[in-house]
């Protein structure tokens, strides 16, 4: 009975993989031809069990023996990798669990153990394990690109559908009546700024052109973590919750009773104790008034673009889960005809 596996690489080669006498084998088998990699898979193995091939020694080779630590914590230092806090959050993780283990035995079959352990077991999210499994496959790929492992491919599970839940006019006025008076100035400025919550939260207001009512929002988005910008206009209902002053204050615009917003958390349990007042279904958060700005400006014909970078979006398709549509936008759709 074999004990080795047979498996094809990326680019069309054949390699075995498996386990003897509780050690990690993995060979080349040097062709692209399946016929000619079995047979070599049989000539291995019986080379394995007549003591031809010494496993052992196989072993001692520097690159296979890197141990997992060691690349993830490269892949920190890169410029081109880490730096996000989230990438860093991913990799303090990862070090815990595999630490010194070669990173050339970190297989498919170990990494579903790992899943199955960690994540399954607590009830995550597919989209929580997606996430994961993308993070651990690009830190062992880089270990690929440095030559102490093989570059390998994790089967994720689908990305779920993304929330994109928006308000009414009634709903809005509904939990606006019974919201903290500072939190519902924060509200009212996502509301018609479509702006992400902790864009609101670090406004400054020298961020703000009183002149030519225009907002500057900040927010760190992408691999590296880097700061970006856009420049939005400031629409009337937004300026009255923004109180003035000349010379204007060099600090952060929203305050909760006097103090900064250290996060969206805070906020979210005012929001949540208002919300249990009204009719507003639980899952409703305070993110739903940014997807209800970009909902109200599509059904508006707004185009596209300008939708995408009123909201800070680089891919337009982004924009389209924000194009929720009701029978009555299917009425009118069809009246035109």
């Amino acid at each position: 009975m074999s004990f080795l596996e047979l498996r094809r690489e990326p680019n069309g080669m054949y390699r075995t993989e498996g386990s003897f006498n509780k050690m990690r084998v993995r060979h080349s088998l040097d062709t692209k031809d399946r016929k000619v990699a079995r047979e070599r898979l049989n000539d291995y193995e019986m080379a394995i069990l007549n003591g031809q091939v010494n496993l052992s020694s196989k072993l001692k080779g520097s690159a296979s023996q890197t141990a997992f630590s060691t690349i993830a914590k490269k892949y920190l230092r890169s410029r081109s990798t880490g730096g996000a806090k989230t990438t860093q959050q991913f990799v303090t993780r990862f070090i815990d669990e595999f630490g010194d283990m070669p990173i050339r035995s970190l297989t498919v079959e170990a990494i579903e153990d790992y899943i199955a352990d960690y994540h399954i077991a607590r009830g995550h999210t597919d989209g929580t394990i997606r996430r994961t499994l993308t993070a651990l496959q690009s830190i062992i790929n880089f270990g690929a690109k440095l030559g102490h492992c093989d570059y390998i491919k994790l089967d994720k599970p689908a990305d779920n559908p993304h929330n994109t839940d928006t308000m009414t006019d009634e709903e809005i006025t509904e939990i606006f009546a019974v919201l903290h008076p500072d939190v519902r100035r924060f509200a009212t400025f996502l509301r018609y700024t479509g702006a992400r919550p902790i864009e609101a939260i670090n406004l400054q207001f020298t961020d703000i052109d009183w002149h030519r009512n225009l907002i500057t929002l900040y927010s760190k988005k992408g691999r590296g973590g880097g700061t970006r910008s856009r420049t939005i206009p400031l629409h009337p209902e937004a300026k009255k919750v923004i109180p003035w002053s000349e010379p204007p204050q060099q600090t952060n615009v929203f305050t909760v009773n006097g103090r900064p917003i250290y996060d969206s958390n805070q906020l979210s349990k005012f929001w949540s104790k208002a919300r249990d007042q009204t009719s507003l279904a639980d899952h409703i958060g305070m993110y739903a008034l940014r997807h209800t700005f970009a909902t109200n400006l599509c059904r508006k014909n707004v185009p596209v673009k300008v939708v995408a970078d009123l909201l800070g979006h680089t891919d337009l398709k982004m924009v389209v889960r924000y194009m929720n549509t009701t029978l009555d936008d299917h009425i009118k759709a069809v009246a035109v005809l």
